[in-house]
């Protein structure tokens, strides 16, 4: 394997291991509204909110009170309370994983500082994927955009990237920092 394609596989399994990544897939062909052939998309990730475990928590604890008042032969209207949440907890957590954030992610490898013109080319590709998606067409819509680069950001690239709302990641002493 090349260089590029080491670092794409850390970035991967970064994703995994630190972020909650459910699903990742690397160098993803997405087709935009004027790029028939697509754009490549270095690490395609999944991500499911970390929220997710406050519903899971109501859910057993309104239905666990259920089976408590049930099996206590206590007031059973008292169990309508515990019920309604649990019912409202399991739409919660429908909700979160029906809906997951796809990310793009643009790896670079190199050792040198990231200039405003790879933020830029990033930003292009990924509104012509979204317009692309927003007609109905695309296999999955970027909801956030990252870039995660070994080599440090160039001030008007991060300047540039914040602007665009994409996330900006450097590799550091063989861990994966958001820059901020």
């Amino acid at each position: 394997m090349n260089d590029g394609v080491d670092f794409e596989v850390q970035v991967e399994r970064w994703l995994r291991r630190q972020r909650g990544a459910r699903f990742t897939e690397r160098r993803v062909r997405q087709r935009g509204k004027i790029a028939r052939h697509g754009h490549e998309c270095d690490v395609h990730a999944t991500m499911v909110s970390p929220l997710w475990v406050l519903p899971l928590i109501t859910a057993v604890a309104s239905i666990l009170g259920c089976l408590a008042m049930a099996v206590s032969g206590g007031d059973q209207t008292l169990a309508i309370v515990p019920g309604v949440l649990g019912v409202l907890s399991v739409a919660l957590l429908a909700v979160f994983f029906a809906d997951p954030r796809h990310v793009w992610i643009e790896c670079k490898s190199g050792e040198g500082s990231i200039k405003r013109d790879v933020v830029w080319k990033l930003v292009g590709q990924v509104d012509d994927v979204r317009r692309f998606a927003g007609q109905g067409g695309g296999a999955w819509y970027p909801s956030e955009v990252w870039l995660v680069a070994r080599g440090a950001f160039d001030v008007d690239a991060l300047a540039f990237a914040r602007e665009a709302g994409v996330r900006c990641f450097v590799q550091q002493s063989g861990d994966i920092r958001e820059v901020v």
